[in-house]
């Protein structure tokens, strides 16, 4: 994993993502949360394990080998609102306490738009539809604006 950072292509079913898209947007708008974000214009709901989109991408990170080690602890929707300000960077786990581990904690960010992004540091990724940003847990990283 380069820089801790690798982008996974289609990592949902191109047939899929669509729908998956629709089912998630009216999911999170019926109840959310607001997100460590300067503005209140990015929001997050949690899915619970027993929902299937729960267990599709368990199975998607199983596949692709990025569970060996690890567990998926929780996985959540987040939607940035028109006129979302940057996140300032941050990382998701304290990385001194995770710095000796063999196995780090990993982020991942799945798209369920075209054109989402990423800041990194200095860099701003940007992915499509479907595809995945997958990062270990240290990784310096901040919501985009939009």
């Amino acid at each position: 994993m380069r820089e801790g950072i690798v982008i996974y292509p289609r990592f949902l079913d191109p047939t899929l993502s669509h729908a998956t898209a629709t089912y998630l947007h009216r999911y999170i708008s019926e109840d959310h949360s607001c997100v460590f974000n300067p503005d209140n214009k990015r929001i997050q709901k949690r899915i619970p394990p027993d929902d299937d989109i729960y267990n599709y991408v368990e199975e998607r990170l199983v596949e692709m080998g990025l569970l060996r080690g690890r567990i998926l602890s929780e996985l959540n929707v987040l939607h940035s609102k028109a006129g979302c300000r940057a996140q300032p960077l941050h990382c998701d786990y304290d990385p001194a306490s995770i710095a000796n581990l063999r196995i780090k904690p990993l982020g991942v960010l799945i798209a369920l738009e075209d054109n989402t992004r990423l800041n990194i540091c200095t860099r701003h990724l940007e992915v499509c539809a479907g595809d995945a940003i997958v990062f270990a847990g240290d990784v310096v990283h901040g919501g985009a604006s939009y």
